[in-house]
């Protein structure tokens, strides 16, 4: 992606993200993109008061950092603990 194809979809990101975050109150986020793609969804910050993580490092480190992150995150199922029955909603499609 070039810095003038992210400036470009910049502004729609931004409109979907801000979409996304008003319908929940997010405690956490992970961000796990490339500096180029980064730049299209640049100022969604200021949309959430969620506690944001940006993936640190090259790729296969961005894949460590991130599996920390969910492991830390991720309750111990128990012999008596099963699925919550939540259904999880697919997540919107951001353009890049």
């Amino acid at each position: 992606m070039t810095a003038e194809l992210a400036k470009s979809l910049q502004k729609k990101n931004l409109q979907k993200l801000k979409r996304i975050l008003s319908e929940k109150n997010y405690e956490e986020i992970y961000v796990n993109v490339g500096r180029k793609y980064l730049k299209s969804i640049q100022g969604f910050e200021k949309f959430t008061s969620a506690q944001i993580t940006y993936a640190r490092g090259v790729l296969g480190q961005k894949a460590t950092h991130m599996k920390q992150w969910l492991q830390e995150r991720t309750p111990k199922k128990g012999p008596h603990h099963g699925s919550s029955g939540q259904s999880r909603k697919e997540p919107d499609e951001l353009d890049f």
